[in-house]
């Protein structure tokens, strides 16, 4: 279990990705990063700029990243 959450919240994101919302959750969030993508492409920004902002949209995947990293340890953790 990873100490910065307690373990009722690590129990609550460990639920979450068993279920269908996590399914959704992922789908949009990768729906989003294209339309994203596309939005920057036609925008003409710099690259720095769009690195930038791709960065940002990125970070919603880093955060399905670590709910499957936390759902992963609470199923290892003895109970």
């Amino acid at each position: 279990m990873n100490e910065t959450i307690n373990r009722q919240t690590e129990e609550t994101i460990s639920n979450l990705y068993e279920t269908k919302y996590f399914e959704a959750l992922s789908e949009l969030i990768a729906n989003e990063l294209e339309v994203t993508k596309t939005w920057l492409l036609n925008k003409g920004l710099t690259a720095d700029e769009m690195r930038f902002y791709q960065g940002r949209a990125e970070g919603l995947g880093v955060i399905l990243l670590r709910i499957k990293t936390i759902h992963d340890e609470h199923m290892k953790a003895p109970t």
